[in-house]
């Protein structure tokens, strides 16, 4: 029992720092820069 759990917490830990600093950074810009179009459009 006590393995899953060391196993789920290794594979929550990579998805929270692993990709998010991989994937995050990119996803971030991409949504500043549609709400700043979505606001000139206004």
């Amino acid at each position: 029992m006590t393995f899953f759990w060391g196993i789920g917490v290794a594979l929550h830990w990579f998805g929270v720092y692993v990709e998010g600093r991989i994937f995050g950074r990119r996803w971030e810009e991409r949504k500043i820069r549609e709400i700043m179009e979505r606001e000139e459009r206004r």
